[in-house]
């Protein structure tokens, strides 16, 4: 059977097809929180010793909205656009070749050293070269964006007044060396108060992330736990 995988790059996949509701929501309807989209740059190697990572990332846009998320989303290059050995520049702003896509909420940087992570970490998803399709890739990240953003991981039950996930994060390191070589899809949350939540958390996001436009569920792939700091 084909599958057709949620992806916006035309060149790798099409839901031009795709019937959508009649009845959708407002253009102008607030998000439950802002957003912002961050960017993280190639690094020459003569300079990789002077540059860190925090002078290497960049945010470039803000998105309250649903009308300002599109408005931004749709001006990001999807993952298969990387997987396909193109290089990316998404603005002047950005100063060299994207490797990364982060979007966090607004007022928490994506870096370990945030106090909103440190006590924190991520559940990492992790493909090889030629491991998996283009496509598909785009599914899982735009899966688990719009999962995010539109608040429907923890939108309900007893842990709703307190959500968790402070972001997500898209890298490419398709010519890295060895084992780390392929592409990371993270999604970053903070330290949760309840285990329960932080498991409930995971099974929905990777019941989400596996869900194919058709609404049949896909392959679920493998999901580490990285913490930022010893637990």
């Amino acid at each position: 059977m084909t599958v057709t995988y949620l992806t916006l790059n035309p060149k790798v996949g099409s839901i031009s097809d795709l019937a959508l509701p009649n009845d959708s929501l407002d253009i102008n309807s607030p998000l439950r929180f802002k957003w912002v989209l961050w960017v993280q740059t190639d690094v020459d190697t003569k300079d990789q010793e002077t540059v860190d990572y925090k002078d290497s990332t960049k945010n470039v846009a803000d998105f309250d909205t649903i009308s300002t998320f599109w408005s931004v989303f749709g001006s990001v290059p999807q993952p298969s656009v990387f997987a396909q050995g193109l290089t990316v520049e998404l603005t002047s702003n950005s100063n060299g070749n994207i490797n990364s896509l982060m979007l966090f909420r607004d007022g928490v940087s994506p870096e370990w050293e945030d106090p909103v992570n440190g006590d924190g970490g991520h559940f990492q998803f992790h493909w090889k070269p030629n491991g998996i399709q283009p496509a598909q890739l785009d599914e899982y990240w735009n899966n688990l964006v719009l999962a995010v953003i539109g608040n429907t991981i923890e939108a309900e039950g007893e842990f709703s007044s307190n959500p968790i996930i402070q972001g997500l994060r898209f890298v490419n390191k398709l010519n890295a060396p060895g084992k780390q070589a392929g592409f990371r899809i993270e999604v970053w949350f903070s330290k949760a108060t309840d285990p329960r939540h932080l498991q409930k958390v995971r099974t929905k996001l990777e019941k989400a992330m596996a869900l194919h436009l058709d609404g049949t569920s896909g392959h679920v792939p493998r999901c580490d736990v990285r913490y930022h700091s010893s637990q």
